[in-house]
């Protein structure tokens, strides 16, 4: 199963504030009735990503998101494809066809290869922002991606965030360490 937050009939721009989700099988095929919206409660937005996981959620596509967001839905076990906007019956068309990579479904001030492919290149209007991630400054093409469990490093590789990437030891999600 699938879930996308949405506004109206798109992927709403950011999932920490949205007030609806569609829930879509994965295998189904695009018919309104294999779908189904609920609401989001105000019970906080970490009770919202639990609350995706129980009901068998594996993959959710969305438009921005906060680093703390997209963290802990990873820790969960959810795979989360973030920095799309469009219609969303023109997203799960291109979702299931794998062409979600296209230029006409990024969010806007995000562009580069989407990260359900494979390692991620989205890069924001300038190199100090995160695709997604409401504005979270990378601190520049240098510096080191460090493990905040057990503390193994890589070297940050630019245009790629470090929360973005998997612990090769651990499989905890990456931070990100400037060099002073």
């Amino acid at each position: 199963m699938m879930a996308i937050p949405i506004f109206r009939t798109r992927v709403a721009p950011v999932l920490d504030w949205c007030s609806k989700i569609l829930i879509v099988p994965e295998e189904a095929p695009p018919d309104v009735n294999a779908s189904r919206e609920i609401g989001v409660q105000e019970t906080g937005r970490f009770a919202l990503m639990r609350a995706l996981r129980q009901q068998g959620i594996d993959t959710v596509i969305c438009g921005a998101l906060s680093p703390e967001m997209l963290h802990y839905g990873e820790s969960l076990g959810l795979r989360i494809i973030h920095g799309i906007a469009g219609d969303i019956e023109e997203v799960l068309q291109a979702y299931r066809k794998g062409e979600l990579d296209r230029p006409r479904y990024w969010l806007p001030g995000c562009r580069g290869q989407r990260r359900y492919k494979g390692s991620a290149k989205c890069t924001g209007v300038t190199e100090s922002s995160e695709p997604g991630l409401l504005n979270m400054a990378t601190g520049g093409p240098g510096g080191l991606c460090i493990c905040p469990q057990c503390g193994a490093t890589a070297p940050h590789e630019r245009g790629i965030p470090c929360s973005q990437l998997r612990c090769p030891g651990c499989s905890a999600a990456m931070t990100r360490k400037i060099d002073n």
